[in-house]
């Protein structure tokens, strides 16, 4: 059995967009992630699902818990002291959808006792039940028959008391291979918020002259965790001593989160 796993992880966008060519599914689902305050009131929401294809979608939900890998990647893990699956509800746990109709789901999330202030998540999965077969062979050769289920996670976010926005570059490491540098940096989340950050780097040269500069990409970052953003650069500079300084800002930080390090560039290998 292969289960695919989708999430709209990175930017939450509609997840109809990842579900075309890896599956059969046809659904969109509408918000793409949720935000809620988990002390204020009963925190409860909607779902809207909408089947934009041609044959009848039917699933099964539950809540499960999630991280995000080093690389960007998303796993499914046992509740910690971060999950709110255990306490998520929803109505109708599974249903089936219409070709051109739309589904409401419903859920509410029922904390139990008082939560310390941070932020705290699981994640909607959608369990396709129309699953399919694929044919495949082992390493001896023989045929397989495998089951395919379509899986769909769409975030949760509760935020509890005054939630702390925090974080640090850790580690930055230039390669040079050829003509191209490897540029890696490392920033680990020291709030107890998650952290949408979006980053950059600019290299100067003993005389503070900008020599290269570009993007390191954009990614959410979860507390307690830390994400690895690496980019490949052609670079044509001459051989010397360099400084790269890397920054991330994003809507949550009260000021950019930044650090600097120094490398020697050589002419040739």
């Amino acid at each position: 059995m292969i289960r695919y796993i989708l999430i709209a992880s990175y930017t939450f966008s509609i997840v109809l967009l990842l579900l075309i060519g890896i599956s059969n599914a046809e659904i969109a689902i509408s918000p793409a992630f949720i935000d809620i305050r988990l002390d204020k009131g009963r925190p409860a929401g909607s779902f809207m699902i909408t089947n934009v294809g041609d044959k009848e979608e039917r699933y099964r939900i539950k809540a499960i818990h999630f991280t995000f890998l080093k690389d960007g990647g998303v796993r499914e893990i046992p509740p910690d002291e971060h999950s709110i699956a255990q306490w998520i509800k929803f109505n109708p746990e599974e249903f089936s959808v219409s070709p051109k109709t739309k589904r409401t789901i419903r859920f509410v999330i029922l904390p139990q006792g008082n939560l310390p202030s941070g932020e705290y998540w699981a994640a909607m999965e959608l369990e396709s039940l129309n699953t399919s077969e694929a044919i495949g062979k082992d390493a001896a050769g023989r045929e397989l028959k495998i089951e395919v289920i379509p899986t769909i996670l769409v975030p949760i976010f509760g935020q509890s008391g005054d939630v702390i926005y925090d974080g640090s570059v850790k580690e930055i490491i230039v390669n040079q291979n050829e003509k191209a540098a490897g540029i890696d940096a490392t920033v680990i989340n020291n709030g107890d918020g998650r952290i949408l950050i979006t980053g950059e780097y600019e290299i100067t040269d003993e005389s503070d002259k900008v020599v290269e500069k570009g993007s390191l990409g954009k990614s959410y970052i979860l507390p307690g965790s830390d994400r690895k953003f690496s980019v490949t650069k052609e670079i044509t500079m001459p051989e010397g001593n360099y400084k790269i300084n890397i920054r991330f800002n994003g809507p949550q930080l009260k000021k950019a989160i930044s650090n600097e390090s120094r490398f020697i560039w050589k002419s040739s290998l």
